[in-house]
Protein backbone atom coordinates (compact mmCIF):
# COMPACT_ATOMS: atom_id res chain seq x y z
CA UNK A 1 0.00 0.00 0.00
CA UNK A 2 0.96 3.39 0.24
CA UNK A 3 1.45 6.55 -1.94
CA UNK A 4 3.84 6.89 -4.46
CA UNK A 5 6.55 9.22 -3.75
CA UNK A 6 9.19 11.49 -5.40
CA UNK A 7 11.61 9.92 -2.65
CA UNK A 8 11.57 6.35 -3.61
CA UNK A 9 14.76 5.76 -1.26
CA UNK A 10 13.21 6.35 1.70
CA UNK A 11 10.90 4.16 0.98
CA UNK A 12 13.15 1.46 0.69
CA UNK A 13 14.24 2.24 3.71
CA UNK A 14 11.58 1.94 5.81
CA UNK A 15 10.73 -1.43 3.68
CA UNK A 16 13.63 -2.69 5.53
CA UNK A 17 13.13 -1.49 8.98
CA UNK A 18 9.40 -2.23 8.74
CA UNK A 19 8.39 -5.92 7.93
CA UNK A 20 4.79 -5.53 8.19
CA UNK A 21 2.84 -8.59 7.42
CA UNK A 22 4.35 -10.44 11.05
CA UNK A 23 3.51 -9.16 14.41
CA UNK A 24 7.39 -8.06 14.98
CA UNK A 25 6.76 -5.36 12.32
CA UNK A 26 3.65 -4.10 12.95
CA UNK A 27 4.82 -3.73 16.60
CA UNK A 28 7.42 -1.92 15.26
CA UNK A 29 6.02 0.53 13.60
CA UNK A 30 3.64 1.27 16.07
CA UNK A 31 6.39 2.03 18.40
CA UNK A 32 7.77 4.15 16.38
CA UNK A 33 4.23 5.95 15.57
CA UNK A 34 5.16 9.28 17.34
CA UNK A 35 8.64 9.67 15.53
CA UNK A 36 7.66 8.82 12.11
CA UNK A 37 4.30 11.22 12.83
CA UNK A 38 6.75 14.11 13.54
CA UNK A 39 9.03 13.00 10.35
CA UNK A 40 6.21 13.59 7.80
CA UNK A 41 5.81 17.10 8.86
CA UNK A 42 9.73 17.50 8.12
CA UNK A 43 8.89 16.81 4.83
CA UNK A 44 9.19 13.03 5.10
CA UNK A 45 6.84 11.64 1.91
CA UNK A 46 7.86 7.94 2.94
CA UNK A 47 7.08 8.11 6.83
CA UNK A 48 3.55 9.73 5.75
CA UNK A 49 2.99 7.34 3.89
CA UNK A 50 3.55 4.77 6.46
CA UNK A 51 1.40 7.17 9.08
CA UNK A 52 -1.19 6.78 6.34
CA UNK A 53 -1.25 3.51 5.70
CA UNK A 54 -1.13 2.81 9.29
CA UNK A 55 -3.82 4.36 10.15
CA UNK A 56 -6.02 3.08 7.20
CA UNK A 57 -4.77 -0.83 8.79
CA UNK A 58 -6.19 0.08 12.27
CA UNK A 59 -9.50 1.37 10.75
CA UNK A 60 -10.03 -1.77 8.76
CA UNK A 61 -8.94 -3.84 11.72
CA UNK A 62 -12.04 -3.09 13.23
CA UNK A 63 -10.80 -3.17 16.83
CA UNK A 64 -12.65 -3.45 19.78
CA UNK A 65 -13.04 0.29 21.85
CA UNK A 66 -11.07 -1.41 24.65
CA UNK A 67 -8.45 -2.95 21.98
CA UNK A 68 -8.33 0.97 20.32
CA UNK A 69 -7.78 2.61 23.90
CA UNK A 70 -5.34 -0.05 25.23
CA UNK A 71 -3.22 0.35 21.42
CA UNK A 72 -3.93 4.06 22.00
CA UNK A 73 -2.49 4.67 25.50
CA UNK A 74 0.37 2.07 24.72
CA UNK A 75 1.85 3.22 21.58
CA UNK A 76 0.82 7.09 21.27
CA UNK A 77 1.07 8.07 25.54
CA UNK A 78 3.06 5.37 26.69
CA UNK A 79 1.49 3.95 29.28
CA UNK A 80 2.96 0.80 30.44
CA UNK A 81 0.60 -2.19 30.55
CA UNK A 82 -0.43 -2.16 34.47
CA UNK A 83 -1.02 1.67 33.73
CA UNK A 84 -3.56 1.46 31.40
CA UNK A 85 -5.03 -1.55 33.38
CA UNK A 86 -5.30 1.04 36.73
CA UNK A 87 -6.66 3.90 34.03
CA UNK A 88 -9.23 1.55 32.55
CA UNK A 89 -10.08 -0.36 35.57
CA UNK A 90 -9.26 -3.84 34.21
CA UNK A 91 -6.04 -6.53 35.22
CA UNK A 92 -2.60 -5.77 34.06
CA UNK A 93 -3.52 -9.40 31.61
CA UNK A 94 -6.63 -8.14 30.43
CA UNK A 95 -4.70 -4.80 28.74
CA UNK A 96 -2.25 -7.41 27.34
CA UNK A 97 -4.61 -9.43 25.87
CA UNK A 98 -6.86 -6.66 24.74
CA UNK A 99 -3.37 -5.24 23.39
CA UNK A 100 -2.37 -8.67 21.21
CA UNK A 101 -5.43 -9.01 19.71
CA UNK A 102 -5.39 -5.21 18.50
CA UNK A 103 -1.94 -6.23 17.10
CA UNK A 104 -3.05 -8.78 15.52
CA UNK A 105 -6.03 -7.57 13.65
CA UNK A 106 -4.05 -4.98 12.27
CA UNK A 107 -0.79 -7.65 11.34
CA UNK A 108 -4.06 -9.68 9.27
CA UNK A 109 -5.02 -6.47 7.39
CA UNK A 110 -1.15 -5.65 6.31
CA UNK A 111 -0.69 -9.67 5.82
CA UNK A 112 -3.77 -9.14 3.08
CA UNK A 113 -2.33 -6.06 1.67
CA UNK A 114 0.76 -7.58 1.34
CA UNK A 115 -0.49 -10.89 -0.53
CA UNK A 116 -2.60 -8.74 -3.11
CA UNK A 117 0.62 -6.45 -3.85
CA UNK A 118 2.46 -10.19 -4.59
CA UNK A 119 -0.16 -11.46 -6.85
CA UNK A 120 -0.96 -7.61 -8.42
CA UNK A 121 -4.65 -7.40 -7.51
CA UNK A 122 -6.71 -5.23 -4.98
CA UNK A 123 -9.96 -6.33 -3.87
CA UNK A 124 -12.51 -3.85 -4.09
Amino acid sequence: MGAASNKPDQHLKYEFAYKLDDLEGVRSILDDFLRLETRRYTGDEAASDLIIDLKEAIRLAKLTDKQRDVLQLHYVFGYKQREIGAQLGIERSVVSRHLLAAEKKITKVYAHWSKLDRIGGYSI
